[in-house]
C-alpha cells in the first residue's frame, strides 16, 4: 500500500474521532439533560461510523463497483491521473539522487508510523464501544459523566493525530 492510500486509510478511520471532537464541542452549552443524549448519539455515530466503514471496505474489496459513470466521465479522470503523473515525473527528474533517496526513507519511515498508529487507532475505538456498553450499568447522572469521561479521553489524545507525526 503507497503511503498516499495509508495516509487516507487512517484519515478516513480516524475522521470519527474528528466528528465526534466537533460534536462535542458543538454541545458544551446545552443543559444536562438534553446533553445526556447527545452523548450518546455521539458515541454511538463515532462507533457506528468505525463499523461501516469497516464494513464498506470489506464489501468494496468482496464486489465488483458498479459506478455508472459515462465514458466521458472515466476519460476525465484518467486525464487528471496522467496529468499527475506527468507533474511527479517533472519534479522527480528536477531532483538529485540524494534528494530521491531523502523523499523515499522519509516517505517509508511515515508509512511505518502511520502502520503502528493505525491499530492503536482502532483499538481506542474498540475500548470506546466496550466503555460505552459498561456505562450502561450506571445510572443516568453517573453514567453522563462517564460519558463524558471517555468522550474527552479519546479526542484529547494527541498520539492518535497524524499532523503530530
Amino acid at each position: 500500500m503507497q503511503v498516499k492510500d495509508t495516509e487516507k486509510h487512517y484519515q478516513d478511520v480516524y475522521n470519527s474521532v474528528n466528528q465526534l471532537r466537533d460534536a462535542y464541542g458543538s454541545c458544551k452549552e446545552h443543559f444536562a439533560l438534553r446533553r445526556y443524549g447527545e452523548l450518546k448519539d455521539m458515541i454511538k455515530a463515532c462507533i457506528t461510523y468505525k463499523e461501516m466503514g469497516s464494513a464498506a471496505k470489506n464489501s468494496a474489496t468482496n464486489q465488483p463497483q458498479k459506478t455508472g459513470k459515462g465514458k466521458i466521465e472515466k476519460l476525465r479522470e484518467n486525464a487528471e491521473i496522467l496529468s499527475e503523473v506527468a507533474a511527479t515525473d517533472v519534479k522527480v527528474s528536477d531532483l538529485r539522487k540524494a534528494e530521491i533517496v531523502k523523499d523515499i526513507k522519509e516517505k517509508k519511515k511515515r508509512k511505518e508510523k502511520i502502520d503502528l498508529m493505525l491499530p492503536q487507532l482502532k483499538q481506542r475505538l474498540n475500548e470506546l464501544k466496550r466503555h460505552y456498553e459498561e456505562s450502561k450499568q450506571h445510572l443516568p447522572m453517573n453514567r453522563y459523566g462517564v460519558m463524558k469521561e471517555i468522550i474527552k479521553t479519546l479526542i484529547r489524545d494527541e498520539t492518535l493525530r497524524i499532523d503530530s507525526t
